[in-house]
């Protein structure tokens, strides 16, 4: 959401009133404040709060209280996750990882976690405990099958309007929305409005979308328009879909807007950093109040600078037009996952000629280690520029990984070969991997030569 800073020094009701817009060294942070008894706390000001990274406290640069009093009316809350496999990531993990939302949600508020692909599936039935819920997301594992989104979102809507206990009814769906019964939306959306359901919609990107022949227009109408149809459900039900890049990278941040439109608890509030490439973990972020008789809940930061970085790597590997805007110089700031960069001698013997290199990934580095088994999808993207900037090569390509706890064991390696193709020359190579399952990042950046034959 684009917000305007006031310059610092300006007075505290001009700022109170101002849209603020993040730059490149403003950390937006969002929380919710809660008393002893579990209840939002919505009337605190700035002077109330401290922020805190690595220990050092923070001048804020601006404060924005809740949009709406503590008293919001109950709901029932209903995650709805694709779990077809169609999907790159189904985003259970990074929701279950996601304690800011549980943290953030009103006290007794009843949530229920299902999953879909052929059929429904109840991973966690309505509860108002969070451990129960995060349990639910833990059990939302992917299942094989065709994605069966509409039939099944009927089935959810269904059962909300057996439900009579007056409160307001929320879905939150995570899918790619490819589902062929798009003819089933309409009949879909009107059951949920007649049953006084709010859907809010995220789009998970699939394998299908994205390694799909790029000559084959038909193939990619077809998705294009399951897409638009699957943002429909949101926008005619009162809620909003999420589709954008950003949303995908910043899932946490997806959340956080979740949270900010069900509930308008979220204090916002942001400081000026001096290295904006700077991770979360390493940040050691902190908020807390004056005095010891309110909580500040599950902390949402957004570090733009990362964010914007990440996101033009991202935007390249799903569109090969923005492979010329890759940045530079990113090596020395995403080692998000173990890999490393070979660059191999030319075969004599090749008859194109160009940069052959190999990248080796440790599996203890991926998404799902702990559970000792890995199922994600590896994007590799890359640009070979000339000195004048100009693009002379490129690679996108997308490496399935599936290792099982004996494969881990045996020390199986994941490696994956390729070659730019490119005259003799000296160029800027700028690479970058990714696990798909959760977007972390790892970039290269060469000064390379291809010699002839």
């Amino acid at each position: 959401m684009a917000q305007d800073v006031p310059p610092r020094g300006t007075p505290q009701n001009q700022r109170d009133n101002a849209q603020f817009r993040v730059d490149v060294n403003l950390v937006t942070i969002r929380f919710s404040v809660k008393d002893r008894t579990g209840n939002f706390v919505n009337t605190l000001r700035e002077r109330d709060f401290n922020v805190f990274e690595g220990g050092v406290k923070q001048e804020i640069a601006f404060f924005q209280p809740p949009t709406k009093s503590a008293t919001s009316h109950p709901l029932t809350l209903t995650f709805l996750i694709d779990v077809s496999g169609s999907t790159f990531a189904t985003r259970a993990e990074e929701i279950a990882a996601a304690e800011n939302f549980l943290q953030n949600v009103p006290l007794g508020t009843e949530t229920a976690v299902y999953g879909f692909a052929e059929k429904l599936y109840r991973f966690q039935n309505f509860t108002s405990k969070i451990d129960q819920v995060r349990e639910g997301f833990e059990r939302a594992h992917k299942a094989m099958g065709r994605t069966s989104l509409y039939a099944s979102l009927a089935e959810v809507v269904e059962m909300l309007g057996r439900r009579r206990d007056g409160k307001r009814r929320v879905v939150v769906i995570a899918s790619d929305g490819e589902d062929p019964e798009t003819s089933r939306a309409d009949s879909v959306i009107r059951l949920a409005i007649q049953n006084n359901v709010t859907i809010f919609s995220i789009w998970v990107p699939s394998a299908r979308a994205v390694l799909v022949n790029e000559t084959e227009p038909s193939v990619r109408a077809t998705i294009d328009f399951q897409h638009k149809v699957f943002a429909t459900l949101a926008e005619r039900t009162g809620g909003r879909s999420f589709e954008s890049f950003e949303s995908i990278v910043d899932f946490e941040g997806t959340l956080a807007e979740i949270n900010a439109a069900l509930f308008g608890s979220l204090y916002s509030t942001g400081y000026y950093t001096n290295d904006p490439y700077a991770d979360r973990e390493s940040r050691r972020i902190e908020v807390s109040t004056n005095g010891d008789q309110y909580r500040v809940q599950g902390v949402f930061a957004n570090l733009p600078e990362r964010l914007r970085a990440k996101k033009q790597f991202v935007s390249a590997l799903f569109n090969n037009s923005a492979l010329v805007s890759l940045p530079e110089n990113l090596h020395a700031r995403f080692h998000e996952i173990g890999a490393a960069l070979d660059l191999l001698p030319m075969k004599p013997s090749a008859e194109l000629g160009g940069l052959p290199f190999r990248i080796q990934v440790s599996p203890f580095s991926l998404a799902g280690f702990a559970e000792k088994r890995i199922r994600t999808h590896l994007g590799i993207v890359g640009v070979l520029l000339n000195s004048r900037g100009e693009e002379v090569g490129r690679v996108r390509d997308f490496l399935e990984v599936n290792l099982s706890k004996a494969d881990i064991e045996k020390g199986r390696s994941i490696v994956y070969n390729s070659k730019v193709v490119a005259p003799p020359g000296q160029y800027d190579l700028r690479l970058a991997v990714l696990d798909l399952s959760n977007w972390r990042m790892t970039a290269f950046q060469n000064r390379v030569s291809v010699k002839s034959n």
